[in-house]
């Protein structure tokens, strides 16, 4: 600093995302045939956990749709990936703060599999619960997945598998994630609660 003072400095540094398998290492490992026939929506499959799922289900011969907020690129990478080994993928962007009309005009077979992997940005809480904070992250976890279902839920097959991942935080609560705990815990009822609409709807749901 100017005139010989002292001063600290504390920033946050964001870490690249965790590189996945390629292709060819998933397709290693699940038969070609394993999703024959099915049609999978992953959203939030540009990236993360969401792109490994992409992946899992083209290596497996499924018919993908994968969705993406801000992966543009990613997504566009993926797409070449798979079309490159053969298999069949289109992708869409989509917020599921507004989901409502990201599916009009979908050419994709009914939906088999819904994989809802959309997340926002993550970060330690304090020492004191931050509902504000949970409130954030219910808005993807909990509002969000509700809203994406009811949006895509005309594009089903009459038989669907419903997969939303969880966190081991839930069961083994740690210091400064309380928030993506609850959050997270929410999305899972949520999840039930609309796997027992649409059994009361008549469709077969695996959740």
């Amino acid at each position: 600093l100017s005139g010989g003072g002292e001063g600290l400095a504390t920033a946050l540094l964001r870490p690249e995302p965790v590189r996945q398998p390629s292709l060819a290492e998933v397709a290693a490992r699940v038969a070609p045939d394993r999703f024959a026939g099915a049609s999978a929506l992953v959203i939030g499959g540009s990236r993360g956990l969401g792109e490994a799922a992409a992946k899992l289900f083209a290596a497996g011969g499924a018919e993908v749709t994968l969705t993406y907020r801000d992966g543009a690129a990613e997504a566009e990478g993926l797409l070449a990936e798979i079309a490159a080994a053969g298999g069949r993928a289109r992708a869409l962007c989509l917020d599921v703060a507004r989901p409502d009309n990201a599916f009009q005009g979908v050419t994709a077979a009914p939906f088999t599999h819904v994989i809802y992997c959309a997340a926002p940005r993550i970060r330690k809480g304090g020492a004191t619960f931050d509902a504000e904070l949970r409130a954030r992250y219910a808005e993807v976890f909990v509002a969000g997945l509700e809203r994406l279902l009811q949006a895509v839920e005309p594009h089903f097959a009459p038989a669907v598998t419903l997969v939303v991942p969880s966190t081991v935080y839930v069961e083994k609560p740690d210091a400064g994630f309380a928030e993506y705990a609850a959050a997270k815990a929410e999305g899972e009822a949520a999840a039930q609660r609309a796997a027992a609409r649409l059994t009361a709807a008549g469709r077969r749901v695996t959740l």
